[in-house]
């Protein structure tokens, strides 16, 4: 079991309520579209890979000790949307790493588990 992580770009509606619809309805859109990555997720990966490498990219030894739960991570990105995995031990380490970063960047952040959204 995982700790899920989303991301979207700004625009979102103002209610939380119906900007988790939005989500909803925006990822089965990009996933029958097959919509390319968009830059600001890649962007956000980057990022977030520089503290805590894809456990593809891990020698086998330290993958156990990685973050995500899955790789490759940018296989994650649904056009303008992001749905990432982190491993439980490891969340309140790495959330607020996470929510940071992805403020800088510039992109929604979905904590499911708590359903907040925080707004870039």
């Amino acid at each position: 079991m995982s700790y899920s992580l989303m991301f979207s770009i700004p625009g979102i509606p103002e209610s939380d309520e119906d900007a988790w619809d939005e989500f909803d309805e925006r990822e089965e859109a990009n996933e029958e579209n097959e919509l390319a990555p968009h830059p600001l997720m890649q962007d956000l990966i980057n990022q977030l890979t520089k503290r805590y490498p894809c456990i593809c990219t891990l020698p086998d030894e330290e993958i156990d000790g990685g973050l995500w739960a899955d790789g490759p991570i940018e296989n994650n990105i649904v056009g303008d949307l992001l749905i990432l995995a982190i491993v439980f031990s490891k969340v309140e380490e790495a959330l607020p790493f996470i929510a940071e970063t992805a403020k800088n960047v510039g992109v929604v952040f979905y904590d499911p588990q708590t359903e907040k959204i925080f707004r870039s």
